[in-house]
């Protein structure tokens, strides 16, 4: 991932953030694909995994829509998906050089 789409996302998730309390569950599922994260078969509300190693599924309820801290706390962890891409693509930068 480029650091233009990382700063695209990171934008679309602020802007999720600031409404936190009107997100729809659509708009948070599709912010979590775009981060790298596919839907799984596992446990009783849809799973997320990332394609990132080492982190952890999330769950995203399957209600239309979701509660603002609900939304606050899943958008927390892909801010930090968000991070562990800005990390990969400063590592590749510097093995170019």
């Amino acid at each position: 991932m480029d650091p233009a789409k990382i700063e695209a996302l990171r934008n679309e998730l602020e802007a999720l953030r600031a409404g936190a309390f009107n997100a729809k569950r659509s708009e948070v599922v599709s912010l979590a694909e775009s981060v790298g994260r596919r839907l799984t078969n596992r446990g009783k509300e849809p799973t997320y995994v990332s394609i990132l190693p080492g982190r952890n599924p999330l769950s995203i309820p399957g209600h239309a829509k979701l509660k603002g801290f609900t939304v606050k706390s899943i958008l927390k962890v892909l801010s930090a998906d968000l991070d562990c891409w800005e990390e990969l693509a400063r590592q590749r930068k510097a093995e170019e050089k």
